[in-house]
């Protein structure tokens, strides 16, 4: 029978608490409860994972990293900490801060929708769009120039969901 995938520890002795993860071109991104943010190189050889610390920042945030995302197409780290939600450089090594999103906070969670769409010249374009829960609001946002900009104005609700998703251009929430 054909396994899909196979399930094995990678960071076992890890002196911080993890928060949040996420992963993406083999590399794997943590955020702590302490403030850290670390990036692994992760490979297979054999029955085990190859992993490396990459790059690292104990400075990261002063409060927990509550989640982080990655849009490699576009090199940057969005990161929710501190109720707020942060845009980050990923192609420098200490992830430096590219900008704050100011009208998120109070944000509880995110999520993003990165769209390929490919040209009839072969020439592929990202499109990425933000969902961000504030409060009893639904904030959408499209990346453009290097910062995100307003999709539409606030949706309202009637309560604060825990979780939302994109999915084919909607926004489900629990």
């Amino acid at each position: 029978m054909h396994e899909a995938y196979e399930a094995f520890p990678i960071l076992e002795r890890l002196p911080l608490e993890i928060e949040s993860l996420t992963a993406y071109d083999g590399n794997l991104v943590v955020g702590t409860r302490q403030g850290h943010l670390l990036m692994y190189s992760v490979g297979e050889t054999g029955a085990q994972a190859d992993v490396q610390l990459l790059r690292s920042n104990k400075n990261f945030s002063r409060r927990p990293i509550n989640q982080v995302a990655v849009v490699p197409h576009h090199q940057i780290l969005i990161s929710l900490s501190d109720s707020l939600i942060s845009i980050h450089d990923l192609t420098v090594y200490n992830f430096p801060l590219l900008s704050t999103m100011n009208n998120t906070k109070g944000a509880t969670t995110f999520d993003l929708e990165i769209m390929h769409h490919v040209s009839l010249t072969g020439e592929t374009a990202v499109t990425v769009r933000l969902a961000v829960v504030v409060r009893r609001k639904l904030q959408l946002y499209y990346w453009k120039a290097r910062q995100f900009q307003p999709l539409q104005n606030d949706i309202a609700l009637t309560d604060i969901p825990r979780q939302i998703l994109w999915c084919g251009g909607a926004v489900v929430m629990d």
